[in-house]
């Protein structure tokens, strides 16, 4: 990891979007409801009160709040987008955000549309959306002219863009409109969550309510992270008790590392700095952990305990074996005597000490698994090894580039099951057949293929796996 003094990286790229099959593949048997308290849950907090024609809002104490004009009529499908820019989409005085129809986003005919909520104010219009701002999402369709899946899968491609430009975001609501019908959703990394379905038309105030009162929640209620900011930048607290010497360590604009999809662990790390240093002298790593699983700050503790060279330091952890390129780091400017690499990743490590009874199960990278480990031998050195080969072969072929080349052998070293894999690369890490992936070497490379070939029959000595 790059040790420079501090300063601005150049804006992220806009996030990337998974396509419908990974995401199906990401939410499957992570969908949740109707949950019968989900209203009282996210709405419990704020109090209602009709006074003619006007909406007063408060939340419970007599918090923040205020009032809004209830429209004279209920929307139906055949108007919902008109009766939504003319009421909805309105700036209400003392509220966090704005409610805009993304530009772009709206089906000939006015058959659907993609709804957002966004602090602090609705871009302009003809502007791409800035998944950055947006807090709220919602997908509407006139009539039944999508399926029920592929409409919420479009909902979930919202949540999706605003998780990859908010990676340490704790969770986020949404909704999902078909002709009258409505479902509130929420989202967080272990899964999605819904409301009973009501009629928009029938429930109209409790509707127009629902929408009012997310242009009023808090950062909390909404979701958001608790990074702060002021005049010194993005910044987090941490508990002065449990480390006083760190306080409030700033951010660096960018992660330098985080994972798309909305259900999983989420991990997203950046560059960290103290108040009165222009050096990133730590990494603060976000990460949800499934209940089963080991927290990470034991091994950490153990690595300290055993004096392991070369192991990432844990100075401050609180709850809230995989080689790839996203899990190795590499340091600039070491002095002699210090490792130019640190070992991370620590929650799947296991304490060889330890006697267990169950089996463990295959945790990796796909593209960059041993062959062995994707059959579920014991994982060995000889297995890291094998996949630095990969890493390689991975890092020449897609030459700065996200994934390989269409046409690659090395794409379908990601689809499968393990044991369609463990059959996939075998094939292809045969004395025969390896050739071929180093033809697909860019000219300004081809000098390097010797050293793949050479590493390869280091790893697989009989030319076969």
């Amino acid at each position: 990891m790059e040790n420079h003094p501090a300063g601005d990286r150049p804006p992220a790229p806009p996030a990337s979007a998974m396509d419908d099959q990974e995401l199906l593949e990401n939410i499957d048997g992570r969908m949740h409801g109707p949950m019968s308290g989900f209203i009282k849950k996210y709405f419990g907090n704020f109090q209602y009160a009709r006074q003619d024609a006007s909406l007063e809002i408060q939340t419970a104490g007599g918090g923040v709040g205020g009032r809004c004009a209830i429209p004279s009529t209920a929307p139906s499908p055949d108007n919902f987008l008109q009766w939504f820019s003319n009421h909805a989409s309105r700036e209400l005085d003392g509220a966090r955000g704005s409610w805009h129809i993304s530009s772009g986003e709206i089906a000939p005919e006015h058959q659907s549309a993609r709804l957002l909520l966004t602090m602090p104010t609705s871009p302009a219009a003809n502007v791409p959306t800035r998944w950055d701002l947006v807090q709220v999402v919602g997908q509407f369709y006139r009539h039944g002219c999508v399926c029920y899946q592929d409409g919420l899968l479009r909902l979930c491609q919202s949540a999706q863009q605003v998780f990859a430009s908010q990676p340490t975001r704790l969770f986020l609501h949404g909704f999902y409109i078909r002709g009258s019908l409505i479902e509130l959703w929420a989202f967080d990394r272990s899964g999605l969550y819904c409301s009973d379905v009501f009629d928009v038309q029938e429930d109209f105030i409790q509707f127009f309510s629902i929408l009012v009162s997310y242009q009023w929640m808090t950062g909390q209620d909404l979701g958001k992270n608790l990074i702060e900011t002021d005049e010194g930048g993005s910044y987090i607290v941490l508990d002065s008790e449990v480390m006083p010497s760190l306080g409030k360590l700033y951010l660096e604009s960018q992660p330098i590392a985080s994972r798309e999809g909305v259900v999983g662990t989420g991990t997203t790390c950046y560059r960290a700095r103290m108040r009165d240093s222009n050096r990133w002298d730590y990494v603060l790593k976000f990460k949800w952990r499934w209940a089963r699983q080991r927290p990470e700050d034991e091994l950490l503790k153990l690595v300290r305990e055993r004096r392991v060279w070369g192991a990432i330091s844990l100075d401050y952890y609180k709850e809230l074996e995989n080689v790839s390129p996203g899990n190795m780091i590499i340091l600039d400017g070491q002095d002699e005597g210090q490792p130019q690499g640190i070992l991370i990743d620590l929650d799947s490590a296991v304490e060889l000490a330890e006697e267990s009874g169950t089996e463990l199960g295959i945790t990796g990278t796909r593209p960059f698994m041993a062959i062995g480990v994707l059959k579920g031998e014991h994982h060995t050195y000889r297995h890291d090894l094998e996949s630095f080969l990969y890493v390689f072969l991975w890092a020449i072929i897609t030459n700065h580039e996200e994934n390989p080349p269409a046409t690659s052998k090395l794409r379908q070293w990601s689809n499968g099951d393990w044991e369609v894999l463990a059959v996939r690369k075998s094939l292809d890490m045969d004395r025969d057949n390896f050739q071929s992936i180093l033809e697909e070497f860019t000219s300004e490379f081809r000098s390097l293929s010797r050293s793949p070939k050479a590493y390869a029959k280091f790893c697989f000595p009989y030319g076969t796996v």
